[in-house]
């Protein structure tokens, strides 16, 4: 559970340090070599978009935003199927005692999912920030604005409008508010068997380093992730006053 308080503070530190604020070189560097941990990925050092240079800003835009969601959903694939193989394969090979008391307590299935949970909250930074980037926009001298991933684009207007408002739309319910809802009812439903050994080796993660009457903390620190993603996303549309008074507000 230690394991995942200190997931939680790396990926706020990433996303702060990724805001448009004047940092030391040092914290860049830590952000960098921190970014591949949490699943925070970082584009500044790759970008999707280099396997397609024959793709014009629309397109370029359009594989950055697809990739976004496509790179946290293969490491969910990757862990899952990595831990069918250890289920199904090294079943014999036990180095911790967790793993022991899972492998007698829940079936394959119950595991997998126990697993897409605990991916889901720590790849929860990156779909939100995929999510929000449909309604980024920089504003440019004639007072339009233009679409964050593809400055051609007017805001609003054509296929951000048609098509990346929607997919925004959808995203956002689904990720961003989605997410939080299921680890909060998850840990509802068992409110009154928290102590249950079953409960805690499915749900433990969610609430047992918190206090018994604040088990639901864990999704309260989703959305204040969230709120933390949206300022760094919408943050660098802005100048730095502007993202001071963000955090300020936050």
């Amino acid at each position: 559970m230690e394991t995942m308080v200190i997931i939680t503070h790396i990926q706020y530190f990433i996303i702060v340090t990724r805001l448009n604020v004047d940092y030391p070189a040092i914290i860049g560097r830590c952000q960098s070599a921190l970014s591949a941990i949490t699943g925070a990925e970082n584009y500044i050092a790759w970008s999707p978009t280099c396997l397609f240079p024959h793709l014009g800003s629309a397109g370029q835009s359009a594989v950055q935003l697809c990739f976004g969601f496509m790179i946290p959903c293969m490491a969910a694939v990757v862990v899952v199927v990595c831990w069918t193989l250890r289920r199904c394969t090294w079943a014999s090979f036990q180095p911790f005692r967790s793993l022991v008391h899972a492998d007698q307590s829940l079936s394959l299935v119950h595991q997998l999912a126990v697993v897409l949970i605990i991916a889901s909250f720590i790849l929860y930074p990156s779909l939100c920030q995929t999510a929000l980037g449909m309604f980024a926009c920089y504003i440019i001298d004639s007072g339009a604005g233009a679409f964050k991933e593809n400055q051609k684009q007017r805001c609003y207007h054509g296929i951000h409008r048609q098509v990346y408002m929607p997919i925004g739309v959808a995203s956002t319910v689904a990720f961003c508010l989605g997410l939080p809802l299921i680890y909060f009812l998850l840990v509802w439903r068992c409110r009154h068997n928290l102590k249950d050994v079953f409960v805690q080796i499915k749900y433990g993660f969610l609430y047992v380093q918190y206090k018994p009457r604040f088990f639901w903390w864990a999704a309260v620190l989703q959305l204040q992730t969230l709120a933390l993603v949206a300022v760094q996303t919408f943050g660098r549309t802005v100048v730095v006053r502007g993202v001071y008074v963000l955090i300020a507000w936050l």
